[in-house]
């Protein structure tokens, strides 16, 4: 019987928190717990749903120290701060996980996506699988025969052949067509008018942008007239959305044990922050 290791998309489900439609919360002392009570309920429904024996949270460095900002200055640079009472939460969550006894994985120079990936590249084998837990779309493409993404919210795993039945891609794809469509949110340019299904129909035919492009004079005027300006930034695009599997770390197995939720560090703060129930529960 495999084992599995299970490793959280840390900045991108507390924003998920954050963002998810439920009332405002503040602890007795006015401290905003809010996104804080949604991320600890997915997290707890997890543990007592999966019961984990392997964990990890992954996290972004820090934003000014990014590889990816040294090769293109521009990248992120469009996003808004953080919402001034996130970050408070930001570092609550961090006390939380960390009481809880599950690792924070943090490389200067990496994305929490670049930490993941390289944790999937060394673990995912017959004897282990790999479950992340995330939907975000940068990580199609380390899914395979062992590696999955998990929804929490949702109760929702996605295998290779999920991805390809929602997306219209394989997951080997998914490189190629976040090539053609970009990333607006992270300001990587990508090709003017590509969307993700115009992209997966292209790389379907071509089997990858560099191709798309040496074939631009089989497109529509307007396509043709797309790829040809983002012919000196394509093979850039590509490169920032290719996930680094090689992020200098270390990590183990025994790293990344769980014992299970401990019941007085979370106690303690719980009841600072007015969880009573949620503790209870």
């Amino acid at each position: 019987m495999s084992e599995t290791v299970y490793i959280l998309d840390g900045h991108s489900q507390i924003y998920r928190a954050y963002y998810a439609p439920f009332r405002d919360l503040t602890s007795p002392t006015g401290e905003p717990t809010r996104a804080t009570y949604v991320f600890c309920t997915m997290l707890l429904k997890f543990i007592a749903e999966r019961r984990p024996r392997y964990l990890a949270m992954a996290v972004d460095g820090p934003a000014e120290k990014l590889l990816r900002r040294r090769e293109y200055p521009q990248y992120k640079s469009s996003r808004p701060a953080m919402p001034e009472d996130m970050l408070p939460q930001v570092r609550r969550i961090f006390q939380i996980v960390e009481a809880m006894g599950i690792p924070v994985l943090r490389v200067e120079g990496y994305e929490a996506d670049d930490v993941i990936a390289t944790v999937a590249d060394r673990f995912a084998s017959p004897e282990t699988d790999v479950m992340i837990i995330s939907r975000d779309k940068d990580l199609d493409q380390l899914v395979g025969e062992h590696v999955r993404l998990y929804d929490p919210m949702k109760d929702e795993v996605l295998d290779a052949a999920a991805i390809e039945s929602a997306k219209g891609y394989r997951r080997d794809q998914a490189v190629e067509v976040q090539t053609l469509t970009g990333d607006k949110t992270d300001d990587i340019p990508g090709v003017q008018g590509i969307g993700p299904k115009t992209a997966a129909k292209l790389i379907a035919k071509y089997g990858s942008a560099a191709e798309v492009l040496q074939h631009a004079d089989e497109q529509s005027p307007k396509l043709r007239e797309n790829l040809l300006a983002a012919a000196d930034t394509l093979e850039l695009s590509r490169k920032l959305v290719t996930l680094d599997r090689n992020v200098p770390m270390q990590c183990s197995l025994d790293q990344f044990a769980f014992a299970g939720v401990p019941a007085e560090p979370l106690r303690a703060i719980f009841a600072e922050l007015g969880f009573n129930r949620l503790f209870d529960q």
